[in-house]
């Protein structure tokens, strides 16, 4: 079946013999009308396993990627997090999650620098993996409080001149 549908796909074709994108769009979509969601489910469950060219995890080497996040701020940290379970594994790694905590969490690096390369350091490496994504979430929560807090301070601080002029 599987073959038929390829084949059906591969037969639509323009006069100059290239694929026909629009005929095969309208060919796609009515098929997608056609199914039940059990298989919609699976089909994405394929779509989104596949690789695609474009993503800079796959293009851009481990060095290129060390350089980019000593441009993120935590916050973007989390959101590059959350754009897809490939994203998440790249900016999950230890020696990406090891220089985020060099970068801003420097307090709990330090230790860990100290330390002479051996099976401590790699325990140590992992605790630190495990520790900065509830780290990072706490240091983007104390920062929109911080500016929270600092908003109504000035706020409140205006209202009392006023009430005192």
């Amino acid at each position: 079946m599987a073959n038929i549908l390829a084949e059906a796909l591969e037969s639509l074709k323009t006069p100059c013999g290239g694929s026909d994108i629009g005929a095969r769009r309208k060919a796609l979509d009515s098929l997608l009308a056609t199914l039940t969601t059990q298989e919609i489910f699976r089909l994405r469950l394929k779509l989104n396993a596949l690789p695609t060219e474009r993503d800079p995890c796959l293009i851009f080497d481990l060095g290129l990627l060390l350089k980019i996040v000593e441009y993120l701020r935590p916050i973007d940290l989390i959101s590059i997090t959350q754009v897809s379970r490939a994203w998440k594994r790249c900016w999950s790694s230890p020696t990406i999650s090891i220089r985020i905590i060099e970068l801003h969490f420097y307090e709990r690096f330090f230790p860990y620098q100290a330390l002479p390369d051996s099976g401590l350091k790699d325990e140590m490496k992992l605790s630190l993996c495990r520790w900065l994504p509830g780290a990072l979430r706490a240091s983007t929560a104390n920062l929109k409080g911080r500016y929270h807090t600092g908003l109504t301070c000035g706020v409140l601080a205006v209202v009392l001149k006023c009430n005192l002029a």
